[in-house]
């Protein structure tokens, strides 16, 4: 089965951004380390990857290895609702 393929979109070197990466790696260890390829797009250096996407908001996860490129975005603190968003493995709250 392909790894999913995911992009944390942030803005800078923000706190929620910092707050987001954290939050992703949390994600990532409990969906076994190596089980997602996490991409880090910022949009202070990047402004065309959002703009491709539609990007509006910060921090923003989008999955790109499905049609339709679900995403989520805000905290992403909780984990279990960011993988059910991304139809990811179940993650316990």
């Amino acid at each position: 089965m392909p790894v999913p393929r995911l992009e944390l979109f942030v803005h800078g070197s923000t706190r929620a951004g910092r707050e987001a990466r954290a939050h992703v790696e949390r994600l990532s260890a409990a969906l076994g380390g190596d089980n997602l390829q996490v991409a880090l797009i910022d949009l202070e250096l990047q402004p065309e990857a959002g703009k491709a996407l539609d990007v509006r908001l910060t921090p923003t996860l989008v999955r790109r290895d499905l049609p339709g490129a679900p995403r989520v975005f805000g905290s992403l603190a909780d984990l279990a609702a960011s993988a059910r968003a991304l139809a990811l493995a179940e993650v316990a709250p």
